[in-house]
C-alpha cells in the first residue's frame, strides 16, 4: 500500500486556504493547516468543511466544499504542531513578513524534535511570500532555536527553505458569502502554476499539475514584485487617490488602469536592465503569455476592499519592494519613472486611522515634512544623485497632488 501524501499548510488565511488548498489537493495530497489562532482551528474542526469561493481570470464564479482536511494552532497546539511537523516531508508556508521569525522557531524546534526522534528523510517546506529574503530570515531564526553542531548540520542537510511565488487573488468574503458560510474563503481560482525553487529543495521535488520547479528564484521573486505587485498595489493606491474604496468600482477608469500599466511598462524596464532574468526565462512560468508581458488587466470581475490591497504601506514602500526598487533601477538604466513615483505619491498621501502604518507615515509628513518622509520611508541614500533625484520625483508629485487642498501643503 503507497503512503498518503501529506502537506502541512502553515499559515490558514486567504492564499493558505485558497491557492494552496487548490493546488495540492489537485496533486492528491491530504491538507493539514496549522492555523494561528486556536479559534480558527477550533471552528475548521468543528464545522468540518468550508467553501471556497473563487473567481477565475475570465470573471466567471465557482465554488468549491472543501474538507477532509485537519487543523491545529501554533498557539494553544504548539507541542503538537512540531510533533506533526517533524514526521512531515512537504510544508508550505503562506506569510506576511511579521510571521517569518515565528515560522522560523517552528522549524527550529521541528529540527530538534527530528534530531532527538532520529529521522533522517528531509523536510522541504516552500515559502509562498510576496517579499524578498524570506527564506534568510526564517533560516536565522532557526538556527538561533538549535544548540548543539548535530542540530545544525541537520537544519543545513535536510531541511530546504524554498521560497514560492503565489500568483492568485486572495480577498474579503461578501457578507453573502459569509451568510453562506461563516467560514468561507474568496479567492482566485488557480489557474496558473506555483513557482517554488528547486535549488533549495533536500527532498525531489513535488509534483502536480500547478507545481512548478525553476531555477533563479530570487530573481523571480523580484521580478513578480516589480510587476504583479507593483501593479495590482499600485492600483489600489490610484485608486483610493480618486476616491474608490473597492476594485470593481474603478474597472472602468483608464486613468487608474493606464497608470498602473504605465508604472508596470517602467518597473519592467528597469528589472531587464538589473536582473540576468530574460524574458524567455519568465516565459517558463507564464505559458500563454507574452515573453516578458505581465499587462493582464485588473479582475475587472472581482470585488477586493482598496484597504486591503493598501494596508501597511511602510512595508510596501520600502528599498526592495514593489515601487522604490524598480524606481531606483529604472533611474540608473536613464529611465525616468514618472509613473512609479507618481503611485509611490499617491502612497505617501494614503490615510486610513485603522491602519497604524499608515498613521506613522502621515504624522512624520506632519511633523518633518514630506520630502524626509520619502527619504525615510523609501530608505533612499541622498549622497547616490540618481536615488535623490526618485525622491524629488515623488515630492513633486505628491505637492502637485496637493494644489487642490492648499492648507495642506508643505514645502521644505
Amino acid at each position: 500500500m503507497s503512503e498518503r501524501k501529506e502537506v502541512i499548510l502553515i499559515g490558514a488565511g486567504k492564499i493558505g486556504r485558497g491557492m494552496s488548498v487548490q493546488t495540492f489537493r489537485e496533486a492528491g495530497y491530504h491538507i493539514v493547516f496549522f492555523c494561528h489562532h486556536l479559534e480558527q482551528a477550533k471552528a475548521l474542526r468543528e464545522q468540518g468543511y468550508y467553501t471556497n469561493f473563487m473567481v477565475d481570470s475570465k470573471g466567471n464564479f465557482s465554488e468549491e466544499v472543501i474538507d477532509d482536511y485537519e487543523a491545529y494552532a501554533t498557539i494553544g497546539e504548539y507541542d503538537y504542531c512540531v510533533e506533526r511537523l517533524s514526521k512531515a516531508k512537504l510544508a508550505m508556508a503562506q506569510l506576511y513578513p511579521n510571521a517569518f521569525q515565528s515560522v522560523g522557531e517552528l522549524v527550529g524546534d521541528t529540527v530538534k524534535k527530528r534530531v532527538a526522534d532520529g529521522i533522517e528523510y528531509p523536510l522541504d517546506v516552500l515559502i509562498g511570500v510576496n517579499a524578498n529574503g524570506a527564506d534568510k530570515v526564517i533560516y536565522k531564526a532557526a538556527l538561533e532555536r538549535l544548540d548543539t553542531p548535530e542540530e545544525k548540520e541537520y537544519l543545513d542537510k535536510k531541511i530546504g527553505l524554498s521560497i514560492a511565488i503565489p500568483m492568485t487573488l486572495g480577498a474579503d468574503p461578501s457578507p453573502e458569502m459569509l451568510a453562506k458560510d461563516p467560514l468561507a474563503n474568496y479567492c482566485g481560482k488557480v489557474e496558473r502554476q506555483l513557482q517554488f525553487d528547486l535549488d533549495a529543495l533536500k527532498g525531489p521535488a513535488p509534483e502536480g499539475k500547478f507545481l512548478l520547479p525553476l531555477h533563479k528564484m530570487a530573481e523571480r521573486m523580484i521580478y513578480k514584485l516589480w510587476t504583479s505587485n507593483l501593479r495590482h498595489c499600485g492600483f489600489g493606491f490610484l485608486t483610493d487617490h480618486k476616491g474608490y474604496t473597492d476594485t470593481y468600482d474603478a474597472k472602468d477608469d483608464m486613468e487608474v488602469q493606464q497608470g498602473a500599466i504605465a508604472g508596470l511598462d517602467e518597473s519592467m524596464y528597469g528589472f531587464f536592465h538589473t536582473y540576468d532574468l530574460t524574458p524567455a526565462e519568465i516565459a517558463e512560468a507564464t505559458p500563454g503569455q507574452p515573453e516578458g508581458d505581465n499587462r493582464n488587466r485588473q479582475k475587472s470581475a472581482a470585488h477586493d476592499s482598496i484597504r486591503r490591497i493598501c494596508r501597511d504601506p511602510i512595508r510596501k514602500l520600502g528599498r526592495t519592494e514593489r515601487f522604490t526598487g524598480p524606481a531606483i533601477a529604472c533611474m540608473k538604466a536613464g529611465k525616468i519613472p514618472f509613473f512609479i513615483t507618481r503611485i509611490m505619491a499617491c502612497v505617501m498621501d494614503y490615510k486610513d486611522d485603522n491602519d497604524p502604518k499608515a498613521v506613522e507615515i502621515q504624522e512624520f509628513i506632519k511633523e518633518n515634512g514630506v520630502e524626509k518622509a520619502i527619504v525615510k520611508f523609501c530608505e533612499l541614500n541622498m549622497d547616490d544623485p540618481d536615488e535623490k533625484r526618485v525622491m524629488e520625483l515623488v515630492a513633486s508629485h505628491y505637492h502637485l497632488m496637493k494644489l487642490t487642498d492648499p492648507d495642506d501643503i508643505r514645502i521644505d
